[in-house]
């Protein structure tokens, strides 16, 4: 019988630049400017980590069309903004593992994991500079690099390995890389648009708090 191609159903270094961390110096600073070392476990940053596994998890595990999810997305976001390599790259291997805990497990897993991993690396390269062109860039990489890695691994794994069964693998993935073209740009949309407006809310209340 022969299975159906791979789905997602299934430490950051801190270079330095201000303008790597937009949150880390605004809404994710501890509020104290005079010390001289930063917990990365602020409360803003606890309820951010939280709020996406959670908000990962929730939406993984209600009913929504295969590879309709927000984890590519969530992977790009977390390598963008967490100030922290290591929570960046623990966000989705979390919410993967605690879903999947829930959804159920398969042998694919592991090359899916280090495919939301490679998300999250495309965030921390070419998303620390959050404009538009770049997200989308971003998230259609990441989903054309899922594609082809997940079912190459499917292939391997459960097709014979000839050219026509090949073709006919990726052939069959097609529907399920739409799902997940769509659902990172529409993710990746809404977490970055959100930001971008509290960022702006923030700044134009900041002159407010200091006139005080």
């Amino acid at each position: 019988m022969r299975l159906t191609p791979a789905s997602t159903e299934p430490t950051r270094i801190d270079t330095g630049k201000e303008s790597k961390h937009v949150m880390a110096n605004g809404l994710m600073s501890n509020g104290s400017s005079n010390s001289t070392t930063t917990s990365p476990w602020t409360a803003q940053r606890v309820a951010l980590v939280l709020g996406l596994i959670v908000g990962a998890i929730v939406l993984r595990v209600m009913p929504h069309p295969w590879n309709l999810a927000p984890m590519g997305a969530i992977a790009l976001f977390a390598g963008s903004v967490l100030p922290s390599r290591r929570l960046a790259y623990s966000v989705p291997l979390i919410a993967m593992i605690l879903s999947d805990l829930i959804i159920g497990m398969h042998k694919m897993l592991p090359v899916v994991y280090l495919c939301f991993l490679f998300y999250v690396w495309l965030g921390e390269s070419f998303l620390q500079k959050r404009k538009p062109l770049r997200i989308a860039g971003s998230a259609v990489t990441g989903s054309l690099v899922f594609f082809v890695v997940t079912n190459f691994a499917c292939w391997l794994a459960f097709y014979s390995h000839t050219w026509t069964e090949f073709v006919a693998c990726y052939a069959s993935a097609i529907p399920f890389y739409h799902m997940t073209l769509a659902s990172d740009l529409f993710y990746s949309a809404v977490l970055f648009g959100g930001l971008a407006i509290v960022e702006q809310v923030y700044a134009a209340a900041r002159p407010a708090d200091n006139a005080i």
